[in-house]
């Protein structure tokens, strides 16, 4: 049974009134999971491609994890940023490590790249990602 009441939309708490990430919609069962989009923020990649990128990953997580997608149903997406592409396979083996299940997406058009990673969690993992 969850400690919050069913219902309840769960958040880190940043301290001066001011709510952190969302980290989860309280259930009769617990958390819900959202999907964390670990994206780059660094200078090199433009803007808009790593957001088609964050897009990228996600369709390629419904394609790869259908159920997890499916229990997702449309709730939160929750954007962290990272500065560089080898964090990108740094949190790909975090995640491997921790049972996670995930999809990456590479850049065509920048090497192969990868530049974003789709993750359907409770979030706990990622507490110490700034919010993109």
């Amino acid at each position: 049974m969850s400690e919050f009441k069913a219902g309840t939309i769960v958040t880190t708490y940043l301290g001066g009134g001011m709510v952190g990430e969302v980290i989860g919609v309280a259930t009769e069962n617990g958390l819900t999971g959202n999907f964390y989009m670990i994206k780059i923020l660094d200078r090199g990649f433009p803007a808009s491609g790593i957001e088609r990128g964050a897009a990228h990953a996600l369709a390629q997580f419904a394609v790869e994890h259908p159920d997890e997608f499916r229990r997702w149903n449309n709730g939160y997406l929750i954007f962290l940023g990272i500065r560089f592409p080898r964090e990108v396979r740094e949190w790909e083996e975090r995640l491997s490590l921790a049972g996670k299940k995930f999809s990456s997406f590479s850049e065509p058009d920048q090497d192969g790249v990868k530049t974003a990673i789709a993750c359907y969690d409770t979030g706990e993992i990622f507490k110490d990602l700034k919010l993109a």
